[in-house]
């Protein structure tokens, strides 16, 4: 039998102890990589032992550049070496490319344009173009008044537009108070104003098969009138108008007003009162104080059509209501007394409301 010395033995008890020598747990960290709108990413992440190495690189899509990472406050570069440290959301953001756009419009699908020419504005301003499918100008008009919110394009060449009157009556944006009959010399062939202390003209303007225009406008009704049915407001609003106008005469030949189909279930001795969910052919009234729409309400804009349109085969007129997220449509066969009740015309519904969604 060999021994060893107890002195040799004590340092080998020592050595297979020491804690240099024991099994350590790996650390593990999550990695997670998006893309924004206009591009992809190299990877997409995954879990990884601290202190590995992780390339990733941000790529753009045509058209786009990229712009940031979200969730690194290291450099901003597309391409991105990481020691992994700690858990890390990353989002690469790629924005539009601006310098790419050229002056040349491209043609997707030609057998799909129309072969005439675009009537294009600055909104605001005081000029409208033709144009042709290569951009090219064709004609220009210039006008003594500023542009609204509409032009339209007559089929002899001539446009009608809405126009900013001076001194608005009412100015909660979108606002025209003058309709405009423009012939191709920049003529005025009819001038026609919808402005006054009570009511003024705003946003679009439609042009009917007849030659005769259908125009949005704004009405004053009292605050003490709103309060009466519940509306929560201090000052005076303006429900919505629909005129016909005929150019030949000038006259208003047709009219919708909103306030006469209202509904309100909160004053139960107060006018139109009822239950807007079970009436859902009438307007509530009180709808805004449910909802906060916009800062315009609380001036007393409290619905906001900013888009009409004629159906002539169903003689129909649809309104977009911004303020109410719906569009509503409204027959446009009654006459002006039919329209002011909630019977008669095509639909046997008079100027209650036919249709709505939203």
């Amino acid at each position: 039998m060999k021994f060893f010395p107890l002195s040799t033995l004590l340092v080998l008890f020592l050595f297979s102890c020491s804690p240099d020598t024991q099994p350590t747990l790996g650390v593990y960290y999550t990695l997670s990589v998006d893309a924004g709108v206009g591009g992809q990413v190299s990877q997409t992440g995954g879990t990884f032992e601290k202190g590995t190495v992780q390339v990733i690189q941000a790529i753009a899509d045509p058209g786009y550049i990229f712009d940031r990472w979200e969730g690194w406050s290291g450099d901003q570069t597309a391409s991105l070496q990481i020691n992994l440290d700690q858990p890390l959301n990353l989002k690469a953001i790629f924005r539009y490319n601006t310098q790419s756009i050229g002056t040349q419009v491209p043609l997707i699908i030609q057998d799909f344009v129309d072969p005439g020419y675009v009537l294009a504005i600055v909104n605001g301003a005081k000029t409208a173009y033709l144009l042709d499918h290569q951009g090219n100008k064709k004609h220009t008009w210039t006008f003594e008044k500023a542009l609204g919110q509409d032009i339209e394009l007559m089929d002899d060449g001539t446009i009608m537009g809405a126009f900013k009157a001076p001194n608005p009556s009412v100015a909660y944006g979108g606002q025209n108070g003058l309709i405009q009959h423009i012939g191709l010399d920049g003529s005025v062939l009819w001038n026609y104003s919808i402005m006054g202390p009570d009511f003024i003209g705003h946003h679009d303007i439609e042009i009917m098969p007849n030659g005769h225009v259908l125009a949005l406008v704004w009405s004053r009704m009292s605050r003490e009138e709103a309060q009466s049915m519940g509306l929560e407001i201090d000052t005076d609003v303006f429900p919505e108008k629909v005129i016909e106008i005929d150019p030949v005469t000038s006259e208003i030949v047709w009219s919708w007003d909103s306030r006469d189909h209202l509904v309100q279930g909160l004053r139960s001795g107060g006018p139109n009162y009822g239950d807007p969910n079970a009436l859902r052919h009438k307007i509530n009234f009180t709808y805004q104080n449910e909802v906060d729409i916009h800062e315009f309400v609380g001036q007393g804009d409290i619905m906001h059509i900013n888009g009409l349109d004629y159906h002539p085969e169903q003689d129909i007129i649809a309104l977009s209501v911004n303020f109410y997220g719906e569009v509503w449509m409204i027959d446009h066969s009654t006459t002006t007394a039919e329209a002011q009740t909630g019977s008669g015309g095509r639909y046997g519904r008079g100027g209650d409301l036919i249709l709505r969604w939203g």
